[in-house]
C-alpha cells in the first residue's frame, strides 16, 4: 500500500478515536468508515473525509466541552489544541492526495 495512503488512514484512525473518546459518536464513526474506505482504496474515503468540513454543522464547527456532553473535557483548551492537531493533519493528507489524484 502507498505510505501516503497508509499515513492518512493512520492519521484518521487517531481522529476516530479522540473523537470517540470524547463523546462524538457520530462524528467517530464517520471518520473511521473513511479511514477503512481509504485502505481499500478508489479515492471515496477521501472524498467523504473531505466532504466533512465546511458549511453549518461540519467539523470544522465541532469542540471539545463539558456543555457538548463531554465530561472528561477538564482542560477544554489543551483538548481543543489536540483535536484541531489531528484534524488539520488529516485534513492535509487528505487535501494532498486528492490533488495528486487529480
Amino acid at each position: 500500500m502507498d505510505p501516503d495512503v497508509l499515513r492518512l488512514a493512520d492519521a484518521l484512525d487517531d481522529l476516530a478515536s479522540f473523537l470517540a473518546a470524547h463523546r462524538e459518536r457520530d462524528w467517530a464513526e464517520r471518520v473511521a468508515k473513511d479511514a477503512r474506505r481509504v485502505r481499500r482504496g478508489g479515492g471515496f474515503g477521501v472524498t467523504d473525509f473531505l466532504s466533512a468540513f465546511g458549511g453549518m454543522g461540519s467539523m470544522n464547527d465541532l469542540v471539545v466541552h463539558p456543555l457538548n456532553g463531554d465530561a472528561s473535557a477538564d482542560d477544554t483548551n489543551a483538548l481543543n489544541d489536540a483535536f484541531e492537531r489531528l484534524r488539520s493533519d488529516a485534513w492535509r493528507q487528505a487535501t494532498a492526495l486528492r490533488n495528486d489524484a487529480q
